[in-house]
């Protein structure tokens, strides 16, 4: 890409390349070494003295980045020298990371660069998570990626989500104002705590039922913080693997950590303790009921059992044991029965609905019933508007995904 301005002044090139076109101090130092200002088709220095009449441009081509050029399915919204507009589907990360250089979308938008001939960077502007499909733009230089920035710092960058929920808010439309707030390492979750960083999102109902779609904005810029607000105010984004639970008042906790841990069921089955739709996060020790394991949830010690669930690793002093080794470990009990604290561990009897997985420290059973691959995280980034960095004219891009039919 190159940039071009008739002076109508007298100044130095810097001044030029600041006022005229909005060049960044930075990228102006970055640029010096590649000689890629000149003035009437010369090479100048940025100290040159410029009359009215001089012709200055700047070549923007950037090397390509250190990751490789993939082919790949891009579906393209909209693209132009600065920009360019896609729509991601869930599942694709957008950006390689240190642990894996290949198959994401930036791979394939670079063998896209390739395949057209195109001398660009690859600068996200709009980043989504892996789960979440939709819209997101890059800038195709450091040039555009700063001033789409400053926009996107301004809040001139409008983003519209669109989600399915498991339940919905009270009001028809309003804003979730909580800070934001990320759990200690390894994790790389966030919640909400007031320590954490302002965040502000704004809501309106689309449609209401056990599945409800909404409207969601973020006003604020915070890692999973749609996700994170609608599961702290009690209606979760369906199929969120992350924070697709109640987190309140669901009664499923782990014995363990005290953490909340989400029973698995399907929409449109049967959900006696609120449990949520998706693919349970790692290390939670609940299965996906996809692939045709079992999915357990958590009750506590006394409690009744309405999903077949076992208890997690009670704590010291429950009374719950081993009954070979002596060590304090979970228990198993029927489905829909109470669990009294004085169960044990085993094999569990045929017939019971509840499998073994091999080991006599491990009980589960089955949550739901064996039914299709649950659906995915359904958050769409449905549009975005921003200003163009070249024209100014005002710019729309919609996704054309849409959310599984929540009802």
């Amino acid at each position: 890409m190159e940039l071009k301005c008739v002076m109508e002044r007298r100044a130095k090139l810097l001044s030029a390349l600041r006022r005229e076109l909005r060049i960044s101090d930075g990228l102006v130092r970055r640029l010096k070494p590649l000689d890629a200002f000149r003035v009437n088709g010369e090479i100048a220095h940025t100290n040159r003295l410029l009359v009215p009449g001089d012709v200055v441009t700047v070549t923007l081509d950037e090397a390509a980045p250190d990751f490789p050029a993939e082919d790949g399915p891009l579906d393209i919204l909209y693209e132009d020298d600065c920009l360019i507009a896609v729509d991601k589907p869930a599942g694709l990360i957008v950006h390689p990371t240190f642990a894996r250089q290949t198959g994401t979308l930036a791979n394939f938008l670079l063998g896209h660069y390739r395949r057209t001939g195109q001398a660009c960077g690859v600068h996200v502007l709009t980043r989504l998570d892996r789960d979440t499909m939709g819209v997101v733009i890059f800038a195709k230089n450091a040039w555009a990626h700063w001033l789409l920035m400053e926009e996107l710092d301004a809040g001139r960058v409008e983003k519209v989500y669109e989600a399915l929920t498991v339940g919905s808010p009270e009001a028809d439309e309003g804003e979730i104002d909580l800070p934001i707030a990320k759990r200690p390492n390894p994790s790389l979750l966030r919640y909400v705590d007031p320590s954490g960083k302002p965040a502000r999102t704004s809501y309106r109902v689309l449609e209401r039922g056990p599945i409800c779609r909404l409207e969601l904005r973020p006003l604020t810029g915070r890692t999973h913080q749609l996700r994170v607000h609608c599961a702290h105010e009690g209606f979760p984004i369906l199929g969120d693997p992350q924070y697709g639970m109640q987190n309140e008042g669901s009664g499923i906790r782990d014995q363990a950590s005290g953490d909340v841990a989400p029973a698995i069921c399907r929409l449109g089955e049967a959900n006696p303790v609120e449990a949520v739709i998706g693919r349970p996060p790692e290390g939670s020790g609940i299965k996906d009921q996809g692939s045709g394991d079992v999915a357990p949830a958590i009750c506590r010690p006394g409690e009744a059992n309405p999903v077949g669930a076992v208890i997690g690793r009670p704590p010291e002093g429950s009374g719950i044991r081993d009954q070979g080794s002596g060590n304090v470990a979970p228990a198993i009990c029927p489905p829909h029965e109470a669990n009294p604290v004085g169960a044990v561990i085993g094999r569990p009897p045929e017939g019971s609905g509840i499998k073994d997985q091999g080991s006599a420290n491990v009980g589960t059973s089955i949550a739901c019933p064996p039914s299709p691959a649950p659906l995915g995280q359904q958050l769409v980034a449905k549009r975005i508007s921003l200003d163009h960095p070249l024209t100014g004219a005002r710019l729309t891009f919609v996704s054309r995904l849409e959310l599984a039919d929540g009802k």
